[in-house]
């Protein structure tokens, strides 16, 4: 599908003066200095002592350093966790989630962060499927939509959608995450559920 927007030049040209107007808003102006390294250890420790972090610890997704300092070296593990690769920290922006719809607090929201992190991994761990969208067509969605009537339609549409060059990831959620479910396009991968 196509979408042509067009703006008026006056509209062009106060957007692109460099002065903007209280009613435009603009991603990245007027954010503040960015957090120091300290100050994001400072937050991500506190978070260190959740059951989500401990889970994570439990199911192997990082591993604190030993330290007799264990909520410091837990928020050390996380932070190295969510922001140590380049290829995660696009993605949380990107990503289109499925959540219950409930405000979420910090915790909540590093808990997300984390599981997707954890989906990126184990999509880059599988073989980098040949995603072409001019096959996920109409007729493929409806055959994708009939596979859900099936007993064994989850695991064929899954089949199916490996056929198409989608992934799909399997990874259980965490103690209060809120979310079921996220997709997002990643480089070199393609599209990933």
């Amino acid at each position: 599908m196509d979408t042509n927007i067009k703006l008026p030049q006056s509209w062009v040209t106060r957007i692109t003066s460099g002065a903007l107007a209280d009613d435009i808003f603009a991603a990245g102006h007027d954010v503040g200095e960015v957090p120091s390294d300290e100050a994001i250890l400072a937050v991500v420790s506190k978070a260190a002592a959740t059951t989500a972090v401990l889970e994570m610890i439990r199911r192997k997704w990082f591993l604190p350093e030993p330290s007799e300092d264990k909520q410091l070296s837990r928020g050390k593990g996380l932070r190295d966790f969510l922001f140590g690769r380049n290829s995660h920290q696009a993605l949380f922006a990107a990503a289109m989630y499925r959540r219950q719809v409930r405000q979420r607090d910090l915790v909540d929201e590093l808990a997300a962060s984390a599981w997707l992190c954890r989906v990126m991994d184990r999509a880059m761990d599988r073989p980098s499927p040949n995603f072409d969208a001019n096959r996920l067509s109409d007729t493929a969605i409806t055959h994708l939509v009939r596979l859900s009537t099936d007993s064994s339609g989850p695991i064929r549409a899954i089949r199916y959608l490996a056929k198409l060059g989608v992934t799909v990831v399997l990874e259980n959620g965490l103690p209060g995450m809120r979310t079921d479910g996220a997709s997002f396009m990643a480089k070199g991968i393609g599209p990933v559920i």
